[in-house]
Parts: structure tokens; sequence; C-alpha cells
């Protein structure tokens, strides 16, 4: 039997569990009879690994059904997740914000599935060995079954970002040696090692362990002295 509705509401407040703090602003759980679910959750957390700091999570389930055998169908569903910063030793960011949506979705133990699905990644910022700005990704699914191990599917991926070259990196093409011989050279590479920015749009296809993928517009690469790559397939 499942309840006819159901409110629950979190006082905010901070938590502390085997060194992880949470510190909760909001937390919310509304259930109807027509079977919608909405959960709120929003607050920061920090642990030995990352520290996130104005995090907040969206879910709603329209025509929410637990069948007898354990399974979860859903029809409309949508999830917003809004990260204002993450910190770790690996990477950190800025203003991330994803957004993903299903017209159904159906969870059998660990494993979910649905004919289609929307999602899009944006960040202002992200650092993890090159430095990424102004990402925008989108991708659009079909057919896709997903689980902790693996996923099959299908879909279009597109993405732009500006990206900085790690300056390790930058040094290591200024010590080439034919530069150093030919000045004219070295000055138009130089121009060009500033931010590069990338556009893709690609079909993905993930089955039987593998993956393929390939271009559905050429993949460019601009840099800011006016250089620029072209790719018309992978």
């Amino acid at each position: 039997n499942q309840p006819e509705s159901l409110a629950l509401t979190l006082k905010p407040g901070q938590f502390a569990w085997q060194g992880r703090t949470i510190r909760l602003a909001r937390a919310a759980l509304n259930y109807s009879q027509s079977g919608r679910l909405a959960v709120q959750v929003a607050g920061d957390f920090r642990d030995a690994v990352a520290n996130i700091e104005g995090a907040t999570l969206d879910l709603q389930f329209e025509r929410l059904v637990i069948g007898a055998d354990g399974g979860i169908a859903a029809g409309a569903s949508q999830a917003n997740i809004v990260i204002a910063s993450v910190r770790s030793a690996q990477a950190s960011g800025n203003d991330i914000r994803v957004q993903i949506a299903a017209p159904q979705l159906r969870f059998a133990g660990t494993v979910m599935e649905t004919p289609r699905l929307t999602a899009s990644l944006n960040a202002r910022t992200l650092d993890a060995k090159a430095k990424i700005s102004d990402l925008a990704m989108t991708l659009a699914a079909s057919n896709l079954k997903a689980s902790a191990l693996d996923a099959v599917g299908e879909g279009d991926v597109t993405l732009s970002a500006t990206v900085a070259l790690p300056q390790d990196l930058v040094r290591t093409v200024r010590a080439f040696p034919v530069l150093a011989m030919e000045p004219p050279l070295a000055a138009a590479v130089g121009r060009n090692l500033g931010p590069l920015r990338v556009s893709l749009k690609a079909h993905a296809l993930r089955r039987d362990g593998r993956m393929a993928v390939r271009l559905t517009a050429p993949l460019t690469v601009s840099a800011s002295g006016g250089a620029a790559l072209r790719v018309e397939a992978l």
C-alpha cells in the first residue's frame, strides 16, 4: 500500500558523522495522491576529500508507482542540481548546473531504463588538469539502460568550452628547439598558446561494452591568436 499523501520537512541544522559535515539549509519531501513526488534539498557538504558549498537538489516525478516486485516506475521526471562551488585535491569548480529530464523512467534494482532522456551541464569554471570555463554540454539520449557498472544506449552530444592549456605544457611547447631557431614561428606559436575555444557535435552509441562516436559537425578548436583547427571526422 502507498500513502495517499505525505509531506516531510526537516529544520535547518548542521550534522556531523564519521568525518563528514552537512549544513542543511532546506529539506522537504511531498507526495500527492496522484503519484507526484517532489524532493528538495539544499545545503553544504564537507569531508576529508571534498568541500561543496551552495548545493541544491530538486527532484520531481509524476505518476510514481512502486510495483509488487519492488520495481519503481514514473512518468515525466526531472532533476535539477546546482552547486555554487566544489573543491577537492583533484579538481575545483564554480557555478555548476545540471538538468536532466525524461518522459518516463523505470528502476529495477540498480538498473534505470528510459526511452528518452535529455541532459545539460553548464559550468562557469572547472579546474582539473586543464582550466575550463564557460562549459556547456548537452545530451539527447534514446533507449537508455544504465547501472552503476555500465550504460547502453545512443544519443547526440554537443559541447562548447574555453580551455586554458596547463602551464607545464605551455612551457614545454615554448622550449621546442625549432622555435629558438625561428623567431617568427615562435611568436606565432606564442600568440596561440592562450585559451582555446572548443566546439563539438557528435553521435555516440554504447553497446556490448564498446563506445562508437562519429562527428555530426566538424570539431573546431580556435586559438586566441587566430589559429584554428577543423576536424571533419574522428
